[in-house]
Order: C-alpha cells, then structure tokens, then sequence
C-alpha cells in the first residue's frame, strides 16, 4: 500500500490518508463519510489481509461500527459512494476473483493486475482518466418540461434505490421459495403507448398472468423518513402458444411516472411522448453502473387485440436464451 500511495504521489494524484487525513476524535464513520463525499473516486484495494478479515467478520455477531475495520463496514461504504455519485474502482492483490466480497463483485476489472510496474502505470492512467470533468449527459427533453421531470425524479426518487439491489433480491427470492422457479434477474418496466397502468398486472391479462408474491424488500432511511420500504412483486405469466403451456417468472410494473403524463398528454402525442421517455430513461439507466443491464424496458401498443402475456413471455424467452426471435403475438382461442 505505502509503494503505491508513493506512485500516486509522484503522479499527483490526491488521494486520503487516514492517518494523515482522519480527524482526530472522530468515529470510524464520520471519518469515512466525509472521505467519500469529498472523493471522484472511490478505490478498494483488495489483499490476502482484507479477504482474511472479511471471512472473520461473517463469522462474528454484528457489532457497533465505530472502530471497525474497512471489512466490517464494506456495505455502508458502498451505498455512501453511490449516494455521493463517486466512481468505483477495485483492484485484485494477488487475490482471486472468487474471494472478492459478493456487494464488491460488480466493480472487478477482470483484466486489471497490479503486482508489477506496468499495471500500476495502467491504474494511475485510468484514474486519472475518470476524474477528468466528464460531458453532461444529455437526455432527449420533450417539448413539455414536465415530463423531462418525471423523468429524472422517476430514477432519483425510485430507481437509483431499486435497480442497484435487485439481483440479488431475486436470488433470495427464489432461494427462499417453497416452489423453485426461475425468475429472470432484471426489472421489467411497462411503458404502454396508451399510459394506462393497472393497479395489478393480472387486470391487464386475467387468467393469464398472476401474481406470485414479492422479493425482498430493500429499506432505505430518507429525508427523515426510517426504513423507508420499496416492494417488488413478482408475476407468473402463462404462455399457451407452444404444444404445452409454459409458465415463466418476472418482476415486473409499470412506470408510474405514466400516471401523471396520462393526463397532459393528447392522444395524438402519446407514441411521440412514450418514446421521448423511453429513450431519455434507457439513456440515464444505461449510464449508470449500478443500474446497467439490470433492467428491461418494454414499450408497446395496448390495443385490446394487445395481450401482455405474449409481450412478456416473449421478453422473458429473449433473456433467458439471447438471441431468441420473437414469437408471433396470435392468440389461439382464449
């Protein structure tokens, strides 16, 4: 660690020192919060020593956080950097990838080493290249500013806590379940060209799609607000269309932003508007590491000849095995 604090150094790189930089007095916490919030970017250096100290905590009841070490502490660390919108970057010493902690597997770089000079020369250029001021993003705006609105409070407010846990709030899901199922990892999110959004997706499609319960729900303190709560459900949809029927498992709602534009919107400008949402949606979620490839947009035409279950088998095949075509949407006989 000291040799590469020296590299940094020398590359002019501003990085934290907890004992040059932690305020004397204060808690382990406090002292992380404020070296996150006043950081671009957030680097776990992974060693034997970390992984050991890891595998020790897991074994032990929970305990107070002050005074802990950075193992013990590693999910309030995580969520602090995301709050911050800071980047994160882990590197692997001399330690494989099935020892990393499951919360950091996302930010491992597979073809990132630093046991030699060349990959340190490597990490200093990449950092360097992250904290670089980066080009705003920039979303399609519809013509009426309200539903450019929407849209950002659609991910600050709901999204940006959702997406980030959702995986494995799913795998426990299915670990816990009496029945096994195979419930596709990402969440399904409904944009129906007419922005009509049912109170339950079985009202969309009775008989053919049910509701099967819900995963776990993730609880966030907010604005004053103590384990605020967020609730995902799950649908069985039934497919028909093949020699046997098929059920398949998502989770899955509507976007209820589509509440409220439903009722600015002008028939005629719905398919503009959806679209302008869709493409302003895909582009703030892709963008965002921890909600990428998490997710699964669908738009489409809710005409009464419109059978959601078709949509979402189709979608639910498409995930499952890449590459599927989609199928015919021709009901038989209902």
């Amino acid at each position: 660690m000291y040799k590469l604090q020296t590299k940094f150094d020398e590359a002019k790189l501003r990085i934290i020192n907890d004992q040059r930089d932690f305020r004397a007095g204060a808690s382990f916490s406090t002292n992380v919060y404020a070296a996150i919030h006043s950081s671009k970017i957030i680097v776990f250096l992974i060693t034997k020593g970390f992984v050991e100290s890891w595998k020790r905590q897991k074994d032990r009841p929970p305990h107070a956080v002050a005074g802990a070490n950075v193992a013990d502490v590693l999910p309030y660390i995580i969520n602090q950097a995301i709050s911050a919108n800071a980047s994160i970057e882990l590197i692997l010493d001399e330690v494989e990838r099935n020892d990393v902690p499951a919360p950091l597997l996302n930010y491992v770089r597979k073809d990132f080493v630093i046991n030699n000079e060349k990959g340190i020369k490597q990490l200093i250029k990449q950092l360097k290249e992250a904290g670089k001021p980066k080009a705003k993003l920039r979303v399609a705006k519809p013509k009426d500013q309200v539903f450019h609105g929407l849209l950002w409070y659609y991910y600050f407010d709901y999204l940006q806590y959702v997406l980030p846990t959702i995986q494995e709030r799913i795998r426990i899901a299915q670990a816990s379940a009496a029945v096994k199922r195979q419930i596709v990892p990402k969440l399904f999110i409904l944009l129906p060209t007419s922005l009509r959004c049912f109170d339950s997706l079985e009202d969309a499609d009775r008989k053919w799609i049910k509701f099967d319960g819900n995963i776990a729900k993730h609880q966030v303190d907010r604005a004053g607000n103590k384990r605020r709560t967020y609730v995902n459900s799950i649908y069985r949809v039934r497919d028909s269309r093949g020699k046997a029927e098929v059920s398949y498992y998502c989770v899955a709602e509507y976007a209820y932003p589509l509440t409220a534009m439903s009722k600015r919107v002008a028939d005629k400008r719905m398919t503009f508007q959806i679209s302008q949402f869709l493409q302003g949606l895909e582009e703030i979620l892709n963008n965002r590491r921890d909600c990428r490839e998490k997710f699964v947009l669908i738009s489409y035409e809710d005409t009464k000849k419109t059978y959601l279950s078709y949509i979402l088998a189709d979608k639910i095949k498409e995930e499952l095995t890449p590459g599927t075509a989609p199928e015919a949407t021709e009901a038989p006989p209902r």
